[in-house]
Formats: structure tokens, C-alpha cells, sequence
């Protein structure tokens, strides 16, 4: 099993002084050319064979009920026309990701619901590289798997995940793991930055505190690290460091 000893988190702050790296973009479709108007929150997965697939959520607008999963793959140079992955009656689709698992399966987790913060979790797994997939799976309430960034998929397979929670006026986040390719999950947090706050004041109607999407990597050595969002009063992208055993 995974064991994560959580470090304290800090601060990291906004820098200007960032080295800019070359890159070069396409679209993957047309602007106007698909049945949905609006397009946000893509990822990217390396098939076997050197194509790439990216899906994201996409509808008449984000948090409208027609919002749908939608994917593209890149082989021979092109972008395939757009397909439905995955959809929800009368709710919207939000923030999939691509990844896969240790014994080979191409997972995609996906959010559905009226909000962020009433949504619940679902993933579909294709075993032929995206060209067929599982039905739908809805995840038990309390797990939501990766939240918009890809898990980190240790050596030994075992998925590190992180994920929040975006509560009335409190978000959190959390790391969750699994050891069996996804089958069974654990939890380990909140995670919580080191700004205080009065507790004599009650917080303004509709303000919210927190941190949300961590994104998890490998230092190496066993040393992982996340990366935070974090809301307006805190302005800074958060940083926690774990020993994993």
C-alpha cells in the first residue's frame, strides 16, 4: 500500500520572469464546424502506436445541460472529426481525463451534475486504445477521481490522484490513491494552506476560501509534489510535498 506523509503547504508567487518556451498549435477542429459552440477544460493522452487522443467537454455553453464529452485523435498528421464519448441526461459533462493504468487500460474520468459543487464522478475504460469503450460507471459519492489534471501513475501502478472539493464558500483538496488499476480508491487529506483567518469574523455571504485541481508529480526517490489553484484571498498557486512508501 501507498503510505503519503503530507508535508506543510507554502506559497508559491506569481513570477514574470518565466523562460519562454517554443511551441507550435493547430486546431483540431474547424471554428463553427462542430454541433457545439463552446469547448473548454482538454486532455491529452500518447496512444500505443504514437497517435494522440484529446477529449474535452463542450455544448451550447459550459454548465448547460447539452454539455457533452467529446474526443479527437491525431494519426497521420490529421485530426479526426469530433465524436461523443460520453453524455448525461438533463445535466451537464465537465473536466475529463485521459491516463492510463499499469495494466494497459485507457481510462476516462469525467464529472456530471448541475454545478462543481453538486457534481459526482464517472469514468468509461477502453482496452483497443479509444476505439471502443465500457459503458458508463458512476463512482460512489465521496470519490471523484482526477479532477482536471492527469493522476501520476507510479512504478508499482498505484495511482495517485489529486482531487477537491468545491463546497459553499470552502474548497479543499485531497490526494486519492488506488493499488489495483482503479478498482478501489483511498483518501488521504484536506490539504490545507497555512493562511490564517479571523475566526470571530463569519465570512461575507458567497465568498470563497481554498484550494482546488491539484496536479501531482514525481521528484523521484519517492518525493512527490502537488500544484494548487487557489481562490482570490489567497492569490498564489499552492505547493505540498509527500513521501511515498
Amino acid at each position: 500500500m501507498l503510505l503519503l506523509r503530507i508535508g506543510a503547504i507554502f506559497l508559491l508567487p506569481f513570477s514574470a520572469s518565466l523562460a519562454i518556451a517554443q511551441a507550435s498549435g493547430e486546431l483540431i477542429f474547424p471554428v463553427g464546424s462542430t454541433s457545439f459552440a463552446s469547448s473548454h477544460a482538454s486532455t491529452i493522452v500518447e496512444l500505443k502506436d504514437g497517435a494522440i487522443l484529446s477529449a474535452w467537454f463542450g455544448g451550447s455553453g459550459e454548465n448547460h445541460p447539452d454539455v457533452a464529452i467529446w474526443a479527437s485523435k491525431r494519426s497521420a498528421n490529421r485530426w479526426s472529426a469530433p465524436v461523443e464519448l460520453a453524455r448525461e441526461p438533463q445535466v451537464p459533462c465537465w473536466n475529463p481525463v485521459l491516463f492510463h493504468s499499469r495494466d494497459g487500460r485507457l481510462s476516462l474520468y469525467y464529472k456530471f451534475g448541475p454545478s462543481p459543487d453538486t457534481w459526482a464522478a464517472a469514468r468509461k475504460y477502453s482496452l483497443d486504445e479509444g476505439l471502443t469503450w465500457s459503458p458508463v460507471e458512476h463512482l460512489p459519492a465521496g470519490i471523484l477521481g482526477p479532477i482536471r489534471a492527469k493522476p501520476l501513475v507510479l512504478e508499482d501502478g498505484t495511482i495517485v490522484s489529486g482531487t477537491s472539493f468545491e463546497a459553499y464558500q470552502s474548497w479543499s483538496i485531497w490526494i486519492e490513491r488506488s493499488a489495483d488499476d482503479g478498482k478501489s480508491w483511498g483518501k488521504t487529506g484536506p490539504i490545507l494552506p497555512a493562511v490564517s483567518h479571523d475566526a470571530t469574523k463569519a465570512p461575507a455571504p458567497g465568498k470563497i476560501s481554498g484550494l482546488i485541481q491539484p496536479s501531482v508529480v514525481s521528484l523521484g526517490k519517492g518525493h512527490l509534489r502537488l500544484y494548487a489553484r487557489s481562490t482570490q484571498d489567497i492569490a498564489r498557486i499552492c505547493v505540498a510535498r509527500a513521501n511515498a512508501s
